[in-house]
C-alpha cells in the first residue's frame, strides 16, 4: 500500500504485530548482555497505524468477523504465511477465505514467500 501510493486507505488491520513494540535481551558471542528495541516497519513509517482497530486476537490466532463487517472495508487484502495466517494449516486458511467471502466482501489474497531468514548479529 505504501509503494503504491495509497496508504491512507487503509482503515483496519489484520495483526497486533504491526502494534506490538518488540524487545529482545540476548548475549552477544563475546558474552556482553544487549537488548534489541523496535517497531514493525509499518509502524515505523505510518505511526498512525497503531491507532487503527485490530482485527485479530493480540494472541495473534482469532480473527474477529464480526469486526471485520462492521467496518464494512471495500476491500480486504489477506497475506498467507504471515502472521494470523502462516499457512500451516491449509483447512483454517480455506475457512478464514470462505468466511470473508460468505460476508461479501471483496477479498484479495496473497502468498508471502517461504522460507525467508533473518540476520543474526
Amino acid at each position: 500500500m505504501t509503494h503504491l501510493g495509497v496508504i491512507d486507505k487503509v482503515k483496519l488491520i489484520g495483526s497486533w504485530s504491526m502494534k506490538r513494540d518488540y524487545k529482545y535481551d540476548f548475549t552477544t558471542k563475546a558474552g556482553e548482555a544487549y537488548t534489541l528495541r523496535g517497531w514493525n516497519v509499518m509502524k515505523y513509517l505510518h505511526p498512525w497505524l497503531n491507532d487503527l482497530p485490530c482485527v485479530n486476537s493480540p494472541q495473534g490466532n482469532v480473527i474477529n468477523f464480526e469486526a471485520l463487517a462492521n467496518e464494512n472495508p471495500q476491500l480486504v487484502i489477506l497475506r498467507i504465511r504471515d502472521c494470523t495466517l502462516r499457512g500451516s494449516n491449509k483447512d483454517a486458511v480455506e475457512k478464514t477465505i470462505a468466511t470473508i467471502e460468505a460476508l461479501g466482501i471483496p477479498l484479495a489474497v496473497i502468498y508471502a514467500p517461504r522460507g525467508a531468514k533473518i540476520a543474526t548479529m
